[in-house]
């Protein structure tokens, strides 16, 4: 009686059986390093919402107090733009420590996404005749949704953090314009006379070189 040859399938079947115990210990390091970067992307990016709140607060109470300072009349003094120039830089040093942290979230959120990317494709590294080892032979449960829904949640987790940073670098730009402006005041209130006098210096200069520059006109003969 001729001997009937066994398929491929059926011989990695039995070859894979023997060692279930190993690949199941393979499934779920995979899972368990997946489950890990998953809660680093929700550690980072609360963190980063936490930051930016209270942030947002404490700007919010740096604006309300320059707002009543300089809600008593159309003059200031120069205790006033000075405390308003003090504020305003704070909040601008406020805004360009979270826009460092929501930079430093968003480069977590891409090197733990890096790492999911990795343990996807070592995932998928074990497809054989049968399909995936683990679904198909061993029945155990995809550990990731699939490439689309996979992909969407990759987008998600990484725009939340350039968001923010471009919001904070947005804010600090604005700040500093304001603090210059307030710096521009203080120059004007503490020494007027300095300012028209030099200002007056460089008037008359200009008129003495418009004076004495003869015009230009053809040579004498």
């Amino acid at each position: 009686m001729p001997k009937v040859p066994i398929p491929d399938c059926v011989t990695h079947l039995v070859e894979f059986s023997r060692h279930k115990d190993l690949y199941v210990k393979i499934y779920e390091s995979i899972w368990t390093n997946m489950e890990r970067e998953n809660a680093l992307i929700n550690f980072r990016i609360q963190w980063a919402i936490i930051l930016s709140g209270g942030v947002l607060a404490t700007e919010g109470i740096l604006s309300s107090a320059i707002k009543d300072a300089w809600a008593g009349g159309s003059s200031t003094s120069g205790p006033q733009i000075i405390a308003g120039a003090a504020a305003v830089g704070l909040m601008c040093f406020l805004s360009i420590i979270a826009f460092q942290f929501s930079q430093k979230s968003g480069r977590g959120v891409d090197a733990a996404q890096n790492q999911l990317s990795y343990l996807k494709d070592h995932y998928l590294s074990f497809n054989n005749d049968l399909g995936n080892l683990f679904e198909n032979t061993f029945h155990l449960p995809r550990p990731f949704g699939d490439s689309k829904d996979h992909s969407s949640g990759n987008e998600a987790a990484i725009a939340f953090p350039k968001t923010l940073v471009w919001i904070w670098s947005s804010l600090a730009v604005i700040q500093f314009v304001f603090l210059v402006w307030f710096l521009s005041l203080l120059l004007l209130k503490s020494y007027p006379d300095v300012l028209r006098q030099t200002s007056g210096t460089v008037s008359s200069q200009i008129s003495n070189d418009g004076a004495t520059t003869p015009p230009q006109g053809g040579n004498a003969r």
